[in-house]
């Protein structure tokens, strides 16, 4: 998650030039958040099926390796849908607040100040 964090405070930072203009063109913070949030969103999504994916192959196969290998007839590793909904719901809180908070501080400041900035 920490990763996910630096990953789009990252991403706003080395585009300070670009909220700096729109801000003078007078769009508005909801208006960027919203630009800034559909495109994390959009990029950590594919990442994050993936993720999804490979780990329920992985606890599978480690619970057919563990029942084969040690004849034990036990689940080990489970993963229920309350987990992967919950999942998701942290991982879309995190993106909104690591677009939302850093946007809001560049569009509080006057915009030649975040353009010089730099």
């Amino acid at each position: 998650m920490l990763l996910i964090y630096t990953f789009i405070s990252t991403n706003i930072k080395l585009k300070q030039k670009d909220i700096g203009i729109l801000t003078a063109l007078g769009t508005k913070t909801k208006d960027l958040a919203k630009i800034f949030i559909t495109e994390s969103f959009l990029i950590l999504l594919i990442p994050c099926i993936i993720q999804t994916i490979l780990t329920i192959i992985t606890m599978n196969k480690l619970n057919e390796y563990i029942v084969n290998e040690y004849e034990l007839n036990v689940v080990i590793f489970y993963g229920n849908i309350l987990s992967l909904i919950l999942t998701i719901i942290i991982s879309i809180l995190i993106i909104f607040l690591s677009s939302y908070y850093p946007i809001k501080k560049l569009t509080d400041m006057k915009p030649i100040n975040v353009i010089k900035e730099l």
